[in-house]
């Protein structure tokens, strides 16, 4: 059973590894009168919020189902505050 350091070390490392695949991606979340900063503020909150509420697994075989739940989370998360995610250039 992994310690609670150990848990927060791999929630920490997921959701760096989220925002490092988020700013390769062309896609991005975006909101009329909302700066690309703010964007990226709920984006980082909604994140961190479905860290929180997918299970952890030291299997590595539902490392990546996990990561797909906490994907689908943070997506609704965004919709959920009117944003709509757009492929393209960044910019405010």
């Amino acid at each position: 059973m992994a310690t609670k350091i150990q848990r927060i070390k791999l929630s920490m490392r997921a959701l760096l590894l989220t925002f490092l695949a988020a700013c390769a991606s062309s896609q991005h979340w975006v909101k009329s009168g909302v700066t690309s900063a703010a964007s990226n503020q709920s984006l980082a909150t909604c994140a961190l919020e479905s860290e929180g509420k997918v299970a952890f697994s030291t299997d590595p075989a539902t490392t990546e189902p996990r990561q797909r739940q906490v994907d689908r989370l943070t997506t609704l998360c965004m919709q959920a505050q009117g944003y709509i995610k757009e492929t393209g250039p960044f910019g405010d």
